[in-house]
Parts: C-alpha cells; sequence; structure tokens
C-alpha cells in the first residue's frame, strides 16, 4: 500500500468523526487537505486543486487534493479563523488522531463555506474547459462567428447586472 493510500485512511478514518472540520495533513515541508476539504481551501486561497487517485478497500477512485507550503499555513490559518471553520492539523507521521493541533467552533461555517467554494469551482471549471475548446479551434471556420456571439451574451449579462445593481 503506498503512502497516499496510507493517508487517504488517516483521513476517511477522521472525517468520519468530524465530516465538518478542516484536515490539514502535514507530508515534510507541505500541508495536504483532501476531498470537500480540498475544494473549500483551494477556494478561499486559490489554490490549484485537481484529482488524485488512490486505492480504498480495494477501489480505485479520485479525490480532489489542494496543498501548500508550510510557509503559507499562517494565511490560511488566519482565513479559517475569520471565517470560523474548524480545523485540525496532523503529522502523515503519526497514525494516532491524538496527536493533532486542533481549533473548533462552535457555529460552524463548514457547509457554507463548501457550498460557496464548490459552486465556484464548478463555474472555474466551466471556464477552463471553454477556454481548451476555444484555443483547440481557434483556427477553424466560422470561429469568430462564436466569438462574437459570446462577446454578446457577456455585454448583454454586464448590462443586466448594471441595470439590476441600480
Amino acid at each position: 500500500m503506498s503512502n497516499r493510500d496510507e493517508i487517504m485512511k488517516i483521513v476517511v478514518k477522521f472525517k468520519k468523526e468530524f465530516p465538518k472540520v478542516i484536515f490539514i495533513v502535514v507530508n515534510g515541508g507541505f500541508y495536504n487537505v483532501y476531498g470537500k476539504d480540498a475544494i473549500i481551501i483551494g477556494y478561499i486561497q486559490n489554490y490549484k486543486v485537481y484529482n488524485i487517485e488512490c486505492d480504498m478497500d480495494g477501489k480505485n477512485i479520485k479525490i480532489p487534493k489542494a496543498g501548500f507550503p508550510a510557509m503559507a499555513l499562517e494565511s490560511v490559518i488566519e482565513i479559517l479563523d475569520k471565517k470560523r471553520i474548524s480545523y485540525t492539523i496532523k503529522k502523515a507521521s503519526s497514525t494516532s488522531l491524538l496527536d493533532c493541533q486542533r481549533k473548533m467552533y462552535k457555529n460552524e461555517n463548514y457547509d457554507r463555506m463548501y457550498d460557496t467554494s464548490r459552486k465556484y469551482l464548478d463555474s472555474k471549471q466551466k471556464i477552463n474547459e471553454i477556454t481548451r475548446l476555444l484555443n483547440a479551434h481557434f483556427k477553424e471556420k466560422g470561429m469568430s462567428i462564436i466569438l462574437d456571439k459570446i462577446l454578446v451574451l457577456i455585454n448583454e449579462f454586464k448590462k443586466e447586472k448594471a441595470n439590476n445593481s441600480s
């Protein structure tokens, strides 16, 4: 079993007991978060979220992951505290869930932050896919018509938004 699979077992065990607590895993000089936690951290810090493959009980599954260097920890913690999102920091080398640094809040904002983060990530992924497709086909006949239509839609959206805010 790989180190990644071992870490994921610890993450799953923790998240079963504390589903609304960000679980930050220290692995060397890097900090990693997985699943919904990765989506939240990716959103609040504008970090890239990508899927990793791991073996969970004989099944190969993809799980979102985000990571950041040790020097960014203070910034991440500051935002989690400001948003009143509970978190736990744990060394990957320790198998005990007791060997952790924790901050818990009673009025939890985890679900609300996840919903906001998920919507943002979905929109960002759509933008990236549209950009990829436009770049792949920009020399093809008729592409300028599509680009013009996209610009019209964006400008209509901006006008509607401006009218609603007045």
